[in-house]
């Protein structure tokens, strides 16, 4: 219900819930759950999330890098099923992982400092794997919807890593997350990576 009512926050039509159980950070009692997400073949989620992308046909993917974003061991299984997908997936031509760089990681926790804001811990205790400047070629400047996406992130309740977002000052939440950024970690297309912008027309059309 969380994740349904974060999609329609942001207008997304369509969900699909593979309904695996959180396995939790790394070194967690959950990990050894039998449903553990952790613990489920990655052919198995793979084959299920290759017959979303048969159905959708998507030119573009967007799922983590191989550490998770910040090493959650669901996000990095959901980074290996994701590529193995893909592979059997003609249609996708490029696939691209959130990102965040160092400077960006030291400027959301010197906005939090001078505003007093919290932040989660994931990002205040550095636990994101950041990557160098040079290393994102893909930035979406979504600061004009920086308030669809802190409604999006409360409707999330149960998430009580998330508070911190949830009670931030718009503008500051805007000033912290108002850029996503990507790295390309799959391309088959042979074209040039379509620098600092997600879909560029010119490399959408070959050109």
């Amino acid at each position: 219900l969380e994740l349904r009512a974060s999609a329609a926050v942001l207008g997304i039509d369509r969900v699909v819930e593979l309904a695996y159980r959180d396995s939790g950070m790394s070194g967690w009692p959950t990990n050894g759950a039998p449903d553990a997400f952790i613990n489920q073949p990655v052919e198995e989620v793979s084959d299920r999330i290759f017959e979303v992308l048969d159905e959708e046909r998507p030119r573009i993917v967007a799922t983590y890098d191989a550490n998770g974003f910040y090493g959650h061991p669901d996000h990095i299984h959901t980074h290996h099923a994701v590529m193995a997908a893909v592979e059997r997936c003609e249609s996708v031509e490029r696939v691209v992982a959130v990102a965040m760089t160092q400077a960006a990681v030291e400027r959301a926790i010197e906005v939090a400092e001078a505003t007093r804001s919290l932040l989660p811990e994931w990002l205040g205790s550095r636990l994101v794997g950041t990557v160098l400047e040079g290393a994102v070629d893909v930035e979406v400047d979504c600061s004009s919807f920086a308030s669809l996406k802190q409604r999006a992130v409360a409707a999330h309740v149960s998430q009580i890593d998330n508070e911190a977002l949830v009670a931030m000052r718009a503008d500051i939440f805007a000033a912290v997350f108002g850029i996503e950024r990507y790295v390309t970690v799959f391309d088959r297309s042979g074209r040039p990576s379509a620098a600092r912008r997600l879909f560029d027309r010119e490399w959408l059309s070959g050109s």
